[in-house]
């Protein structure tokens, strides 16, 4: 007698969330390619050229989900943004200052839709999900500021 496996709504959903996970790990990792590209905007926009901030927002956030990428020490894929070491805590300092408007250069009309798009993605899921050990110990604790700062 052969017994049917039966997919209940639970073992769909967790199938799913595995899938999910599996096809952005098959993903080409974006190290080393993108890391020229992201560095740049971020220069720019850091040192006051303020078009660049769209790109860097955009390139970034490019960055967040599980690659095919592993650094010497990992066992299995990681957030592409991991392989960028000191360069990512440079990273998402800019976007905490877009974010919040703690930099006056960052005040200015011209960056209106970046600082709402950088909060946007500094509050994200996604954001978080990349946030682990120190960086984590120090943006949960702004991420939590500004959602109960929140107009």
């Amino acid at each position: 007698m052969r017994r049917r496996f039966l997919l209940t709504p639970p073992v769909l959903i967790i199938a799913m969330i595995i899938c999910q996970g599996l096809e952005a790990a098959t993903k080409e990792c974006p190290f080393p390619d993108k890391y020229i590209v992201v560095d740049q905007f971020y220069h720019d926009c850091n040192n006051g050229r303020l078009e660049s901030c769209d790109y860097f927002l955009d390139e970034l956030v490019q960055l967040f989900p599980r690659y095919d990428c592993q650094r010497n020490y990992d066992t299995s894929p990681v957030p592409a943004i991991w392989l960028y070491g000191a360069a990512m805590e440079d990273y998402f300092k800019l976007l905490y200052h877009l974010a919040s408007r703690t930099d006056g250069m960052f005040g200015v009309d011209k960056l209106a839709e970046a600082r709402y798009r950088a909060r946007e993605i500094f509050l994200s899921d996604n954001f978080k999900s990349v946030l682990d050990g120190y960086i984590a110990s120090e943006y949960f604790p702004l991420i939590d500021k500004m959602e109960k700062n929140a107009p």
